[in-house]
């Protein structure tokens, strides 16, 4: 029987939490529908490829009421209530709690970290994060709407302590030790686009609110709290993404592990390769979202109900159920010349 890990029900969380932050940035009748395609790398011993992001996710937004799919799981948020509501479909369950308590919630769902020697948790606190932003200057039309590209880049390293006896040419002495690079590309709706197009109109609207119905940089850093050393390093990072308010048209992520490149020359010498399906030097995952479908017609009442055969559960209960199960990955596509 599968067991979903830490890794794992953390992903699904944020997962839902994305699902949420994307909902409360619309107000009125308006859809948003994307498509989304996941690669990641088959490495053995690791189920976290056993996470698939759906191909296709959906929001709609009808006066106080937002609803989002992103196909094993559904949300829905009532601003004049302060509610959101997660719904598992495969399982005909749902979990309702207030909008102020839904971060703590969370959080408290996951699996508790175990008590680290001070040794171990000095090692996590000393991890750095470096990120930055910049606009390209390239530019694409997505639905008929100008979108223009900024890209985000967050690498996490970790200095390594003295007196390994590492060979110098892998780790250069007093270098941290890049532990994980992301890369994200996302292409948003020019200013000039958001007046012309009424759906980005009352997208940007809702997002430029100052009445938000919760604190997304505080829900972050509760749920990286569960990671020793992460939250902290993170906290500018996340801070920056919170802030960046956009109308999303599309995005490519990739994300890496350097390290493993630095220590595969080492691994080989030693008689103990990386298995011939794992390239140190591509991306682990590699994901791609791109908005389809962008309207204001009007939406159902109906959208926002939970259906009747539900049953009601505790949110703990509910991220369980939505575990995904082990999966085959699909091989990562040859990275293209950008």
């Amino acid at each position: 029987m599968h067991r979903p890990n830490s890794a794992t029900r953390l992903i699904c969380a944020l997962f839902a939490l994305a699902s949420l932050l994307v909902a409360t940035e619309l107000r009125a009748d308006v859809t948003i529908r994307y498509k989304s395609e996941f690669h990641m790398q088959a490495i053995p011993g690791s189920n976290a490829q056993n996470f698939v992001v759906p191909p296709v996710s959906l929001i709609q937004i009808k006066g106080n009421n937002a609803y989002s799919n992103l196909g094993a799981g559904a949300s829905l948020v009532d601003s004049a209530t302060q509610q959101v509501t997660l719904l598992d479909a495969a399982h005909k369950l749902f979990a309702t709690v207030l909008m102020k308590d839904y971060a703590s919630e969370l959080a408290s769902s996951l699996p508790t970290m175990p008590n680290l020697p001070p040794a171990a948790q000095q090692i996590l606190e000393s991890m750095t994060a470096d990120f930055s932003s910049r606009k390209t200057g390239r530019t694409d039309m997505i639905l008929g709407i100008q979108a223009e590209e900024t890209e985000w880049t967050l690498s996490i390293a970790l200095p390594l302590p003295p007196g390994l006896p590492l060979p110098p040419e892998m780790f250069p002495p007093g270098q941290p030790v890049k532990l994980v690079k992301m890369v994200i590309q996302v292409w948003s709706a020019a200013q000039e686009e958001i007046a012309r197009v009424p759906a980005l109109t009352e997208w940007m609207a809702y997002s430029s609110s100052s009445s938000q119905l919760m604190n997304p940089f505080a829900t972050l850093q509760q749920l990286a709290a569960n990671l020793p050393g992460i939250g902290k390093s993170l906290a500018p990072a996340l801070q920056q993404l919170t802030e960046h308010k956009s109308a999303l048209l599309k995005s490519h992520l990739e994300i890496y592990v350097p390290v493993l490149a630095q220590i595969a020359p080492l691994a080989q010498a030693q008689g103990h390769p990386l298995p011939p399906e794992v390239d140190p030097n591509a991306p682990l995952a590699v994901a791609d979202t791109l908005a389809t479908e962008i309207s204001n017609a009007p939406v159902a009442d109906s959208v926002f109900h939970v259906p009747d055969d539900y049953h009601a559960t505790t949110l703990a209960v509910l991220l369980k159920s939505m575990a995904p199960a082990p999966t085959t990955t699909a091989p990562l596509p040859t990275p293209s010349a950008r």
